[in-house]
């Protein structure tokens, strides 16, 4: 058993019509498909901080996040442009920082420790 502190949730996109017009468009279902499950927010390239005394320069990392099959299992899975909301949270379980956005195509991995990873280009907050 895998113990992820972080927490995910998210939406699958759904197709809307305009009653007026008949146009389509997508957008964010209501209800998530998965809701506050444990996941493991990473991140690549090395964030090492401002110097003292200096501002401190955003930096541009790629975030990958990995769930447990073991979460979702029964469930729905991941597809390409959900909407998701991930948060990283101290052991207190308060949220430290959060990272919203779609994913691009998930990768399924079944050998060893069976689990999906998620690539995002996110907004985050700290």
């Amino acid at each position: 058993m895998i113990l992820f502190q972080d927490k995910i949730t998210g939406w699958h996109k759904e197709q809307v019509t305009n009653a007026e017009d008949g146009t389509t468009q997508e957008q964010r279902a209501n209800a998530p498909f998965v809701e506050s499950i444990s996941c493991q927010i990473s991140y690549s390239g090395n964030d090492k901080g401002a110097p003292k005394g200096r501002e401190r320069l955003p930096q541009e990392r790629e975030i990958k996040i990995f769930v447990s099959m073991d979460e979702i299992q029964g469930g729905e899975m991941f597809k390409r442009g959900d909407y998701i909301e991930a948060r990283r949270t101290d052991k207190s379980g308060n949220t430290v920082t959060s990272h919203k956005g779609i994913i691009g195509e998930p990768r399924i991995y079944t050998r060893g420790i069976a689990h999906v990873e998620i690539s995002l280009e996110a907004e985050s907050k700290a």
